[in-house]
């Protein structure tokens, strides 16, 4: 078990040094050493925190992105039938508009955490954000375990796995849809497979 967590965490590191290497913010390929290029990674981590800190000052979210986080479509739907405006869309968006209406006008954005999502989805409340937090945890936890005997589960691991590494910066609007897609996907392959 200790190799196995060992490998775990060489991967993860190695795949996080890929895509900093990869990404093209920053690229200053003179300057930069692959040891910094990795500090400036872990660094760049640290945004996360802040940008929690300004979902927590800000209030009145919108309803239409949280039901979006667990039905694909739903902006797109009621955007058929009511009138929804671009800081509406995602959390992301209300968040920078919010802060700064003239920046939001011109393109300019924060981002977003799954921490933000856990926090509204909690009603802003610390004690409901707690607990949300220990019962996604405790989810991660059984998927995982699951994965080690159930073929389905593994997959499932397998597909949903790069946006899991990716949601301490993104909504879980990323990684929810994901299991309707495998689900759509394994049910096509098995009938494809049974003819």
């Amino acid at each position: 078990k200790l190799s196995e967590r060992f490998t775990i965490v060489l991967g993860l590191l190695f795949l996080s040094f890929g895509f900093n290497l990869l990404t093209i913010r920053e690229i200053d390929s003179e300057n930069q050493s692959a040891y910094s290029s990795m500090l400036g990674l872990l660094f760049d981590q640290g945004i996360t925190l802040m940008v929690f800190n300004e979902i927590i000052n800000i209030e009145n979210y919108p309803i239409l992105p949280m039901i979006q986080n667990f039905i694909p479509g739903t902006i797109f739907i009621a955007s058929n039938f009511i009138q929804v405006s671009p800081q509406n869309v995602s959390y992301a968006n209300y968040l920078a508009y919010s802060l700064s209406p003239a920046l939001f006008s011109q393109g300019y954005g924060l981002g977003w955490s799954v921490f933000g999502d856990f926090y509204v989805l909690a009603g802003q409340s610390l004690v409901g954000f707690s607990i949300i937090l220990f019962l996604w945890s405790y989810y991660i936890n059984k998927v995982d375990k699951r994965a080690k005997f159930n073929h389905l589960w593994r997959i499932i691991n397998i597909s949903t796995l790069p946006a899991l590494l990716f949601l301490p910066r993104a909504g879980r609007y990323t990684y929810f849809p994901l299991y309707m897609y495998v689900f759509i996907l394994i049910i096509l392959v098995k009938i494809k497979f049974k003819k």
